[in-house]
């Protein structure tokens, strides 16, 4: 299934996903061990979705690198 970034924000694809996902298989009984995006996203959807976190957790990000990073965490889990 493909969603419209110009329409859907990119946190939200990732919830209904994720909720959906976690549905299934909560059914089968087992656990989520990760997620990751495959393929190429735009540089606005990952700094829109900046922004709603940011907005989000009350945070202070200016350079755009760190709002990707963030992206990153909160999105996939990935800590460096």
């Amino acid at each position: 299934m493909f969603l419209d970034l110009e329409f859907t924000l990119l946190f939200k694809v990732k919830y209904f996903y994720a909720n959906l996902l976690f549905t299934s298989l909560q059914e089968l009984n087992l656990a989520v061990c990760g997620s990751e995006i495959v393929g190429l996203v735009p540089l606005r959807a990952l700094l829109e979705a900046a922004e709603y976190y940011i907005q989000k957790e009350n945070l202070f990000i200016l350079e755009e690198d760190q709002k990707i990073k963030l992206v990153r965490e909160v999105l996939m889990g990935v800590l460096e």
